[in-house]
């Protein structure tokens, strides 16, 4: 049975693999910042962890806006629904962060690579809108996509 959590800085080592597409210790230091400072939320089957979705808050906290980043499932993991629950709690995650704070949450933005389909359909279900493609804003190969989430 898969759990969806937020995660804290005992999940360190288990996150740790989903950041090896980093040079080492940038992955440690920007996993280590999200653990301390930001937001990391977990899909875990049993004590392994599946999934993973970042957030932070953007610019001035009382505008009530979030980015949301990181967003993968493990190859085999996926099309299992877990990438939904992580989305569904994380959402939920950010809204309650803010009414927690008494301040009214309003957007939630991502980016996506426009050739990940799979990850578009996820985003749309949960009604992110397109609001622009921003080109090769990460990569030279693959431009991006800009959605947002009106809550």
């Amino acid at each position: 049975m898969i759990t969806i959590k937020s995660a804290t800085q005992s999940d360190f080592k288990s996150i740790l693999p989903f950041f090896k597409h980093y040079p080492a210790k940038t992955g440690e230091n920007r996993l280590n910042c999200f653990l301390t400072h930001n937001h990391t939320n977990i899909a875990l089957d049993q004590n392994k962890v599946v999934g993973i979705i970042q957030w932070q808050l953007k610019e001035d906290p009382s505008q009530g806006v979030a980015e949301i980043e990181e967003v993968f499932v493990l190859d085999n993991y996926r099309q299992q629904h877990i990438g939904y629950d992580l989305l569904e709690f994380t959402i939920q995650n950010i809204t309650d962060y803010f009414l927690n704070l008494k301040i009214t949450p309003r957007k939630i933005y991502l980016f996506v690579s426009q050739n990940n389909q799979p990850a578009i359909k996820l985003y749309q279900k949960f009604n992110f809108k397109l609001i622009s493609n921003v080109g090769n804003l990460f990569h030279n190969s693959q431009p991006e996509l800009f959605y947002c989430l009106d809550i």
